[in-house]
């Protein structure tokens, strides 16, 4: 019934007083096997226009053209850095090229890969950190712009502080790792009842503290060796879309801002992988993200880790690696918090100052009231 009230609708559309009508699918109208005949030849007889996901060369257009509209001249290596290090989405891109656009016009320096490296030293602040030098071969590959005089923000307390973050159950009310699973079989990518079987004993595991992280990483990243890149990259927005941005809650994004706001280093330190979480830290206004890192060739995903990864005492270790490349230590910030739902956490909130039990599970609930440590409840 529902094909053929659309047939009618289609043949209504057709009269010069009819209605618009546009409709939208993964596929070609005509290869719509699962529709009746005739419907597939209406539907193929309109104006039909593909969409695909966007290519690296179609982001560094996109980006070359920004830089252009605003007058702002630009090193090749900065393309290649936004393109290979950060989030890969357009808007993530375009929000970091901005920011890094006002970074270099504070600083009266030019837009080069090597100030980009240095923003990320400086975001937010940096918690009082002073700016590194730029990489001497990119320095002066592009004249300075003339601006008003102006200060990079200083931390508001005027101390060294650091804020991190865990992100499922933490500043998500959801696991952003189990969730992308449960959307790829949901779309068809995977199998699903098959993945999700598994997929849902991964999450007791982690749950019952009792995760093989390697055994869990292998099943979890299968599938991002298994598409292109491109077709990824146009699951993931279908994903922060349909899945991440309605689950957002604005108490979860005023945290992050007040710490952003006080000018604290700010980083998303998880357990889930980049691909999966580098949109997502970029949704709240982070810059800095630790989480596990997949291994890649030649822009392709292996479905194998690389390096160690972002969990339990793996979260100290990448924490402590991050930081040190900033020529900064755990120890160095007068305050640093970490915020956690998860007993599997218990390493990274005992080296803070400030842990702070949030949305815990039973365990970390009952460690807090032992060891005094605050109870947050962002979702309640």
């Amino acid at each position: 019934p529902h094909q053929l009230a659309l047939f009618q609708l289609l043949n209504q559309a057709a009269g010069p007083d009819g209605p618009l009508v546009i409709t939208g699918s993964r596929d070609a109208p005509l290869a719509l096997s699962h529709l009746r005949p005739e419907l597939r030849t209406r539907l193929g007889s309109g104006l039909v226009l593909a969409l695909r996901p966007l290519t690296d060369d179609d982001r560094e257009q996109a980006l070359r053209e920004a830089a252009r509209a605003s007058g702002v001249q630009c090193s090749d290596d900065l393309f290649r850095f936004l393109l290979t290090r950060k989030a890969r989405d357009l808007r993530s891109l375009m929000r970091l090229f901005g920011a890094l656009d006002r970074f270099a016009l504070e600083l009266k320096r030019p837009l080069t890969a090597a100030l980009a490296r240095e923003f990320d030293a400086r975001v937010a602040g940096q918690a009082g950190e002073q700016p590194r030098p730029p990489a001497p071969e990119a320095a002066d590959t592009l004249p300075a712009r003339q601006t008003m005089n102006s200060t990079p923000p200083a931390n508001t307390h005027g101390e060294r502080r650091l804020a991190l973050f865990d992100l499922d159950h933490t500043l998500l009310p959801i696991d952003s790792d189990y969730e992308w699973a449960r959307f790829l079989a949901r779309i068809g990518a995977i199998d699903g009842p098959a993945h999700n079987r598994r997929n849902d004993e991964f999450l007791l595991q982690y749950q019952a503290g009792t995760l093989d992280i390697l055994e869990f990483l292998e099943f979890q990243l299968a599938p991002l060796a298994a598409h292109p890149r491109d077709q990824l990259d146009h699951w993931h927005r279908q994903y922060m879309d349909e899945v991440i941005l309605p689950a957002i809650r604005p108490s979860a994004r005023e945290l992050v801002a007040r710490h952003l706001d006080q000018g604290d280093l700010c980083a998303v330190v998880t357990a889930t992988n980049e691909f999966v979480t580098a949109p997502i830290a970029a949704e709240f206004g982070i810059a800095n993200l630790i989480a596990t890192t997949v291994e890649s060739i030649d822009g392709q995903f292996t479905g194998r880790p690389r390096g160690t990864p972002s969990f339990r005492e793996g979260k100290v270790t990448r924490t402590r690696q991050w930081l040190d490349s900033l020529g900064a230590s755990l120890q160095g910030f007068s305050v640093s918090w970490f915020y956690s739902d998860s007993i599997n956490d218990l390493p990274l909130l005992s080296e803070v100052t400030h842990p702070v039990a949030t949305n815990p599970d039973d365990r970390l609930a009952r460690l807090a009231g032992e060891r005094g440590w605050p109870v947050l409840r962002l979702f309640e």
